[in-house]
């Protein structure tokens, strides 16, 4: 049972199978648009509520924000799985990992490119945005708060593929992100200048994992086997 800020009741109703002498039962909720079966405490579906839903998915954003800030991670993401067709918004906390730019209060930039099935290493980024120091308004982080930042990715192959340059004379076209798969979306963040970058702990380059298209994620519940 879940409650929303205006007091309304929430609980998910699973699907069960018909028990019967040695049948197992299991609860499975599909978090896929449309899945599951979530009634307010009049037993109304919240998916023919529109305005619980909306108050819903309010509560369930600021609850895992509220979590994920909790647990002191560098950047997080919303969705929280990362597809390559879908949007994305990463967020950064600059008073995490090395906490470069903590407590900055300038402009903060993305150095970010990505890892795919043509990088040699996690250090072999691919379509990188920028080069280091050059401040586009593409690479900025909107500040939403104290050391807090985000960016919005509407589309990510688009993003990474950036025909903003053009190749020298003589030197082959650009190369095809749309003919890679994108495993990683990587990211060190700097101010204006570059003297000062936010990274991971010890250091290390931030990755955000990222799914291929039309991954769908289930919950099944144990099986459970009358003795």
């Amino acid at each position: 049972m879940a409650r929303c800020l205006d007091g309304t009741s929430l609980r998910f109703v699973p699907d069960y199978e018909p028990r019967r002498a040695g049948a197992s039962r299991k609860g499975i909720a599909e978090v896929v648009p449309g899945g599951g079966t979530l009634l307010t405490g009049t037993g109304e579906s919240v998916e023919k509520n529109p305005k619980v839903m909306r108050r819903f998915w309010l509560f369930a954003l600021l609850f895992w924000y509220g979590a994920t800030v909790a647990s002191g991670q560098v950047v997080w993401t919303d969705p929280a799985v990362v597809r390559v067709d879908r949007p994305v918004t990463i967020y950064f906390n600059a008073k995490e990992g090395t906490g470069g730019l903590a407590g900055y209060t300038g402009d903060v930039y993305a150095h970010t490119g990505v890892i795919t099935n043509e990088s040699r290493t996690d250090t072999d980024w691919r379509y990188v945005k920028a080069d280091w120091g050059e401040n586009r308004a593409d690479i900025r982080m909107e500040r939403i708060g104290e050391d807090l930042y985000r960016l919005h990715i509407p589309d990510i192959r688009a993003y990474y593929q950036d025909y903003s340059g053009t190749p020298p004379p003589g030197a082959p076209p650009w190369d095809n992100i749309y003919d890679e798969q994108i495993l990683k979306l990587a990211f060190v963040f700097r101010n204006a200048d570059g003297s000062r970058e936010g990274k991971d702990v010890g250091g290390r380059d931030i990755f955000v994992d990222v799914a291929p298209p039309g991954l769908a994620v289930t919950f099944a519940a144990p099986s459970v086997t009358p003795l």
